[in-house]
């Protein structure tokens, strides 16, 4: 709890390591993805509160330890800063090879502060360019009720949605240290992410751009309309989806939270219960996927 030299960014070790593979400066390398850790400071914090520690993305050499290319924020020397990496960020990240080549392409994580994370690696490069990533999703707010934390790796998976092939992240939020909280309002999300095979481009400059969703930009499909409502319902809800980049699913009853990847949810003196487990199973508990998606997902590599 609490680095220094290489790694002054870490906070606590909850995560696993991810063993994969980067191409640096020419040379394939064994590799570990890691992030900066958990800051104890939000056990005591009921809004969404700046850390001090863990707010960073690590990638070490897997047979010396030694650092190779890391993200934090600003001020911090990493190689990549970015401005809003604020928030300590205790899981793992999800890597993905996605071009099937052994080599790690794309990395996504979520933070204590309701963010959501990509980045992604060219091969071949030096550390110094190796990396570039930002910001994806802000979905927490200012006060108690909207300080949304994300605790967990999120799943992703590869869909075809009206003819488009996409990425589609599902994570879920839940207040780890204090499991009995009745006044966060927790979420379950889906987002839908176009940028499949390289990094998210604006089509104005030609340079690489992330563009940070907020709630307003997802479908809320808690009411399940396309799963149990009237023809016209249905209708009107899957082209509502179709022009959504993704839906969120609220959590109705007070307490209800996310503890665990695959989206369990803890009803306060309450037995712990499943939905569905991962993003496909989710979606069908929705009436979603048997008319709209067709999933594989991607297994850690």
């Amino acid at each position: 709890n609490g680095g220094s030299g290489d790694f002054s960014e870490l906070g606590q070790t909850w995560s696993t390591p991810v063993k994969t593979k980067l191409n640096i400066g020419g040379t394939e390398t064994d590799v570990l993805f890691f992030a900066g850790g958990y800051d104890e400071d939000q056990d005591d914090v009921a809004t969404i509160t700046e850390d001090d520690m863990g707010r960073a993305l690590y990638v070490v050499d897997a047979k010396t330890g030694s650092r190779l290319w890391w993200a934090g924020p600003i001020g911090s020397g990493a190689n990549l800063e970015l401005s809003q990496m604020k928030y300590s960020m205790p899981a793992s990240p999800k890597v993905l090879d996605i071009d099937g080549d052994g080599l790690a392409d794309q990395a996504y994580i979520g933070d204590m502060g309701g963010q959501i994370w990509r980045f992604d690696f060219n091969n071949g490069n030096s550390a110094g360019t190796l990396g570039f990533g930002g910001r994806i999703a802000n979905l927490s707010g200012g006060d108690h009720a909207s300080a949304r934390r994300f605790y967990h790796t999120p799943d992703l998976s590869v869909s075809t949605f009206w003819g488009k092939r996409y990425l589609n992240l599902v994570i879920g939020s839940g207040f780890h240290a204090h499991p009995l909280n009745k006044v966060i309002e927790d979420r379950a999300y889906m987002i839908r992410i176009p940028e499949l095979f390289s990094a998210p481009v604006d089509a104005s400059t030609g340079y690489v751009t992330y563009t940070t969703l907020t709630e307003s930009d997802l479908l809320d499909i808690t009411d399940n309309k396309i799963g149990e409502g009237t023809d016209s319902e249905k209708l009107a809800a899957e082209k509502a989806l179709q022009s959504a980049n993704g839906w969120m699913l609220k959590l109705e009853n007070k307490g209800e939270k996310v503890f665990n990847r695959y989206i369990r949810l803890l009803k306060p003196h309450k037995k712990l219960f499943a939905y569905g487990i991962i993003a496909s199973v989710i979606l069908t508990i929705l009436g979603i996927v048997s008319s709209l998606f067709n999933s594989i997902i991607f297994d850690e590599i």
